[in-house]
């Protein structure tokens, strides 16, 4: 069962610019962020991958992004939400500054009732799952966060933690032939950065 998956985190915020936790606060992109999705809008074009569906997380911020990639590419087909692949909550968390201190008391699960590391990378694999008994042998592109990106390839790259950079509309790349045949490329941001021998 095959699948060729391209996710993509959403553009910036102004969370993101202030460093704030954000967590499924539900905040649209900034002028950053938009022209961000143009710039990822036009790397995929230069990859002349066909595509056969666009996936999102139900919150602004990744469907806006979502929604111009899709018009870029003149993709004919609705972008699919997907609840799976909401962000991560942050609980009492969201809204914080990220300072030194509160990145520790996150990392350490100290705020009530954030989602443990744990319940992401089993919520990033029923992610995965879902996608692939939906989308077998298809190209796709999903829209969605920093964490659950990082809660879906963390059960493809054991080593990857979630203190690991997802940047603002990188793409991710997870090519899945089978459970023992797969390849990940992640924090692409130009097509120089791709590797001589990838292939969709």
């Amino acid at each position: 069962m095959p699948i060729n998956i391209c996710f993509i985190r959403h553009g910036q915020t102004n969370a993101n610019k202030m460093r704030i936790f954000q967590g499924r606060t539900n905040l649209p992109l900034n002028e950053t962020g938009i022209n961000q999705a143009y710039e990822t809008s036009n790397l995929l074009k230069e990859l002349d991958i066909k595509w056969d569906a666009i996936i999102s997380s139900p919150l602004d911020r990744a469907f806006t992004t979502a929604s111009i990639i899709s018009n870029e590419l003149n993709l004919n087909f609705k972008i699919v939400i997907n609840d799976l692949a909401i962000e991560r909550s942050f609980g009492e968390g969201e809204g914080v500054d990220i300072t030194d201190e509160n990145y520790t008391k996150f990392m350490n699960n100290e705020f009530s009732h954030q989602e443990s590391e744990n319940d992401v990378t089993k919520r990033g694999e029923k992610l995965f799952n879902d996608l692939l008994f939906k989308y077998n042998n298809k190209n796709i592109i999903v829209v969605s966060h920093s964490h659950m990106i990082k809660g879906i390839l963390k059960n493809f790259i054991p080593s990857l933690t979630f203190q690991d950079s997802i940047r603002n509309t990188s793409l991710n790349f997870l090519i899945f032939k089978d459970e023992n045949d797969y390849q990940t490329i992640l924090n692409i941001k130009e097509s120089k950065e791709l590797p001589s021998d990838f292939y969709i």
